[in-house]
Order: C-alpha cells, then sequence, then structure tokens
C-alpha cells in the first residue's frame, strides 16, 4: 500500500512539474510571438512612411513643372520660341514622368495560430492512468522440507461435476486453473471446489504450465497448438502452431519442451517468429514432461512405468523405475529439483531426488492424473479421475 502511496505521489509531482513547464512555455512563446508582431508592425509603418514620402516627392516635382509649363505658356513676348522651349521641356517632363514607377504600397500583417496551439484549448485528459495487476506467485515458505518425515496435510478436497482434468497450475494461494479436456474448456476455482470461470477454447486441451509471471500455456493436441492466456484476464492472447501431437508442456525462459505422445521436443523462441526445434528424444509412450532448475528433461513414460531425466543435449542422466510405480502420468518439481511423478494405476506418489533416487512414496490419491506446486511454496494439488482434486501441503513434523 506505501508502494501505491509513492506511486500516486510521484505521478502527481511529475504532473505538476509538467504542468508548470507547460504553461511558462506558452507564456514565453506568448511574449516572443508579441515581440515579433511589434516589431513587424513597427517595419512596415516605416516602410509606409517612405513611401508616403517619395509620393509626396513625385507630386512636388509634377507641379514644378506644371508651374514652369503654365508660366512659358503664358509669356506674350517671344511666343513661338516659348512655345519651342515649352514643348521640348515637356517632351524631357513626359520622359521623366514615365520613369517614375508609380504604386500604392499596401502592408497587411497576418498571423496564423496553430492546430497544436488550439488543441490546448480542448484536452480532455493530461495522461492515461491505468492499473495493472500481477498475480505473483510469492514463495510463502522457503525452508528446507525433511521429505522422509514431513507431515502430508490435506488442505482441501472437491470435485467438479462432468469434468475430465488432465492437467492444471496454481494463479494464487486460493485459486486453481485446470484443463477440463471432456468440455474443450479451461476452469478457474478456488482451493474450496467453488467455480469461478470457465474459459471456452477451440479445442480439448491437455497440458498447462505457467510461462513467466503473467501467462498460461495450455496444449491443443487435437490442434497442434498452443494457446497462450494472460493469467490475470484469462483471456486469448496467442495461439502457436507446433508440429506435433503437442500434450504435456513446461518452460524456462524462452525454452520449452512438449510431450509429443512418442517424444519429446525442444523448441527456443518459443513465441516468437523465429521458434525452432532444438532437440527431439525418443520416448515411447508420455504422458507429461517438466524442465528442472538445471535445464534438464524430466518425462515419464507410462509404457515402460518407468521416469527418466536427460541433459539438454539429449545425453540421458538417469532412468527411474520402482515396482510401486505403475502407469506414471503427471509429474513436476519442486524448487529444489525434486521429481514428484503419480502413479496412476499404483495410486501413490514418487519423490525422486534429482539423482534418481528414491525419496519417498506418498499414499492417499486414486487414480492421479496430474501434481503442481505452488511456485515457492511446499502446496500442490492433484486432480484424481472423475474430477476430483485434492490440495496438500508438505510440512516440517
Amino acid at each position: 500500500m506505501n508502494s501505491l502511496d509513492d506511486t500516486s505521489d510521484a505521478f502527481a509531482k511529475e504532473l505538476s512539474e509538467i504542468t508548470t513547464a507547460i504553461i511558462d512555455n506558452v507564456k514565453m512563446l506568448k511574449e516572443k510571438h508579441l515581440n515579433e508582431l511589434a516589431k513587424l508592425s513597427k517595419e512596415s509603418k516605416s516602410k509606409l512612411e517612405k513611401s508616403v514620402q517619395s509620393t509626396e516627392h513625385r507630386l512636388l516635382y509634377l507641379q514644378y513643372w506644371k508651374e514652369q509649363l503654365l508660366t512659358n505658356m503664358s509669356t506674350e513676348t517671344n511666343l513661338k520660341t516659348n512655345d519651342v522651349f515649352s514643348y521640348i521641356k515637356m517632351k524631357d517632363f513626359y520622359e521623366n514622368i514615365r520613369r517614375l514607377n508609380y504604386s500604392k504600397l499596401e502592408i497587411s500583417i497576418q498571423t496564423e495560430i496553430f492546430d497544436s496551439v488550439r488543441k490546448l484549448t480542448s484536452l480532455s485528459c493530461l495522461a492515461k492512468t491505468t492499473v495493472c495487476e500481477n498475480s505473483n506467485r510469492q514463495a510463502f515458505d522457503l525452508r528446507k522440507i525433511d521429505f522422509k518425515s514431513a507431515d502430508v496435510v490435506n488442505i482441501s478436497e472437491f470435485k467438479i461435476e462432468n469434468c475430465d482434468i488432465t492437467d492444471g497450475v496454481f494463479l494464487s494461494l486460493n485459486k486453481l486453473l485446470v484443463a477440463d479436456k471432456k468440455n474443450k474448456r479451461c476452469v478457474l476455482c478456488n482451493t474450496d471446489g467453488v467455480v469461478l470461470q470457465e474459459i471456452a477454447l477451440p479445442g480439448s486441451p491437455w497440458g498447462m504450465c505457467i510461462h513467466g509471471e503473467n501467462e498460461v500455456l495450455v496444449t491443443l493436441p487435437d490442434n497442434k497448438k498452443v494457446v497462450v492466456l494472460d493469467a490475470n484476464s484469462l483471456e486469448t492472447k496467442q495461439s502457436v502452431s507446433i508440429d506435433c501431437d503437442c500434450r504435456g508442456i513446461s518452460t524456462s525462459g524462452n525454452t520449452a519442451v512438449i510431450d509429443a505422445r512418442d517424444s519429446v521436443v525442444m523448441y527456443d523462441n518459443f513465441l516468437d517468429e523465429n521458434i525452432c526445434k532444438t532437440l527431439t528424444i525418443i520416448t515411447g509412450c508420455t504422458d507429461d514432461v517438466a524442465l528442472g532448475g538445471d535445464g534438464n528433461i524430466i518425462f515419464s513414460s507410462y509404457s515402460e512405468n518407468v521416469l527418466k531425466t536427460f541433459d539438454k543435449s539429449g545425453k540421458m542422466l538417469f532412468k527411474y523405475s520402482h515396482k510401486e510405480l505403475k502407469d506414471p502420468h503427471g509429474l513436476t518439481v519442486d524448487g529444489h529439483g525434486n521429481i514428484f511423478v503419480n502413479g496412476s494405476v499404483s495410486n501413490n506418489i514418487h519423490i525422486v531426488s534429482n539423482d534418481g533416487k528414491t525419496v519417498r512414496i506418498l499414499k492417499g490419491v486414486q487414480s492421479p492424473r496430474c501434481i503442481k506446486f505452488l511456485n515457492g511454496t511446499y502446496r500442490f494439488f492433484v486432480s484424481e479421475a472423475g474430477g476430483r482434486v485434492k490440495v496438500f501441503e508438505l510440512q516440517n513434523s
């Protein structure tokens, strides 16, 4: 809240400063324009005065020769001589008259106020103010958990009727977004099971992951597309065509790995025009995929009942199998690199260390399909067959 007050005060100060600067600048331009107007008026008056003086000089010149002509013509002595003399003078006079430039000088001062200046009188606002809401998934508990002895606390469980949940994510501490394959939609609900919103999709969704701070990626395998949703408004921002049967998905920065059912594909520049495929790993029948914090690729094969981890070059680091891991569907990675993988038929969750060792096997789930953590915490949810959802939290004893 203090941050909001500080931002508001900073904007008010900025607006006051720019308003004062605009007013001062307009006043300065006004004085400059008036000075230019006065200067032009003075110069124009000077030119007019010179023009009037020139005209008066010419008028005096005409009057002089008129008087000379009349004087010569009225003299009775030497009449013929005077006539000739007068005619010669008249000829010179005529030539002088012709050489004179007779003009009437008119000076007008024009000023045009720019349209951009007139618009200042009809401004509807001085600035655009918006509010941006970000659902940042905060780290509520960064303590290291002893998985072998930690309590598994059941926070809540509920069922969304007529729903086939294949994947989902936490949008906040108490809100989930899940993919409903059966009804071609995503469902926003709270952790008590109250449905808050339904988002229609152009195809049946399968995989889902958080991308960055404010985006959710949803795969549509039948359409071979990945839909990008705004994490706040849940509106579709983008749709990316993929050249594979995209199911599970995980991203880190601009890198994405996608489960293509019989392979796992890695892409760089995933949401850009320059998207490129950098790695393909043949897997057998896979259901989900994850990227570890070190960039390693993790996926499960339900046809082999195994979990495998590869590095970015395509080299296998380890293969995990266990007699109590049957039909693995859905996996995720916690903040310390531990892998959580569901046994859909064995009805359990295997916690596997980042070097492929069994840490613990959790019970209390039936036909688990997907599993996801709230970022930075040990709270996670598991979707089960029939639209059931269970929210758990690991806590030190």
